[in-house]
């Protein structure tokens, strides 16, 4: 049994966190400092973009009033974190908006098995940026895991109903190859959190992140209103459908060769 590749490729993300001096500040806060204290995750994207390069895309496509429920790819841990902090950074700043990513706060280590004490590290890390981040459990070994998601998707639904911007991957896992996955692995809860905000005419926000050399590339397309009347499981190929256009033909996965 192999590692996974988000292990491999950690030790490229924390070179970077440990340049801009954010490595030692994340991990004392999330395993040390008393609850109740925050960061500010904008100033941490700041600190940042000396050490990496990060192209943000098509930012007249996010609202500046009513709430959207953006819809990701899922990169490698390398291109996924950096783009999380520019993306939030740039959203804010260009739009005046805050973005909230539910996040996975288990880090798979050899298939469906996590490293050990990663959730504990991943809940505190997210807890440092609560405006910003909601913790999603993705590992089915471990306990609460259901009732875990049900509060996360309850809280989804809070912030879009509050007219926030919400933002996930259905694909809930890290892309093979740098390609968008097969459609029978997407999680049908996004499909459903979509058809719930396509009733209220919450729009849907694709967006397509990727690396290019040595740049991590972020391209947000038009947004759109999934259809209601298909199955959970549908309506997540469809949100993946439109984000694969946002993508470049080479990492489109199953939607290949496919037109909007």
């Amino acid at each position: 049994m192999s590692l996974s590749p988000e292990i491999k490729r950690l030790p490229k993300v924390l070179e970077t966190f440990h340049k801009s001096g954010l490595m030692y500040e994340l991990l004392r806060d999330s395993l040390v400092t008393k609850k109740g204290y925050t960061r500010n995750l904008v100033e941490d994207a700041s600190r940042l973009s000396v050490f990496a390069s990060v192209e943000v895309e098509g930012l007249e496509n996010i609202p500046k009033e009513r709430g959207g429920f953006v819809v990701i790819n899922h990169p490698q841990i390398d291109i996924l974190l950096p783009s999380l902090f520019y993306f939030t950074s740039d959203v804010k700043e260009v739009r005046e908006r805050d973005l909230v990513w539910a996040m996975g706060i288990d880090l798979p280590m050899f298939g469906k098995y996590p490293v050990p004490f990663t959730r504990t590290i991943l809940t505190n890390f997210a807890s440092l940026y609560p405006d910003n981040i909601i913790p999603v459990p993705t590992s089915k070994v471990r306990e609460h895991y259901g009732t875990g998601r049900a509060s996360a998707r309850e809280r989804i639904v809070e912030e879009l109903n509050k007219g926030k911007l919400v933002a996930l991957s259905p694909e809930a896992r890290v892309e093979k190859d740098n390609a968008i996955l097969p459609t029978e692995v997407y999680r049908h809860g996004s499909g459903g959190i979509a058809k719930f905000a396509s009733c209220r005419g919450i729009p849907q926000i694709p967006v397509g992140v990727w690396g290019e050399e040595d740049r991590v590339k972020v391209k947000i397309g038009e947004a759109f209103l999934v259809k209601t009347n298909q199955t959970d499981h549908e309506a997540a190929i469809e949100l993946m459908a439109h984000v694969a256009l946002c993508l470049p033909e080479d990492y489109r996965g199953p939607f290949r060769n496919k037109e909007g």
